[in-house]
């Protein structure tokens, strides 16, 4: 399995009518610890033994704010490792956050990215 793994959410629709496209704010819930891979792999699990997990945490999500695909603003929160934090990077200002605020912007992540335990 893989070190790391990337989700892009693809948040845009395209309107058939008007030839426009819209921006998709559904909310997308995500792990921020524990993501068992196992089920979603090919690795075969023998016979009379339990399937071994292939468990990821999330370590960073890059979220957009703003009304449409041509407007708005992009950041990143962060998890630390090494001080045990998360953090929102906004341009010049970071800030020290809860993993709270992280779940927070279920409609507004467009990448996620977690690292194997």
């Amino acid at each position: 399995p893989p070190q790391y793994l990337i989700f892009h959410m693809v948040r845009t629709e395209f309107n058939l009518t008007s030839y426009k496209i819209k921006k998709n704010k559904s909310l997308l819930k995500f792990p921020v610890c524990n993501l068992n891979m196992a089920p979603y792999t090919n690795h075969k699990q023998r016979k009379g033994k339990k399937q071994k997990e292939i468990i990821y945490d999330l370590q960073a999500i890059v979220t957009h704010y703003g009304r449409g695909m041509t407007e708005g603003h992009f950041t990143n929160y962060s998890w630390v490792e090494e001080y045990g934090v998360w953090i929102n990077f906004n341009d010049a200002k970071t800030d020290i956050v809860s993993v709270q605020d992280v779940v927070a912007n279920q409609s507004q992540v467009y990448l996620l990215f977690y690292k194997k335990k």
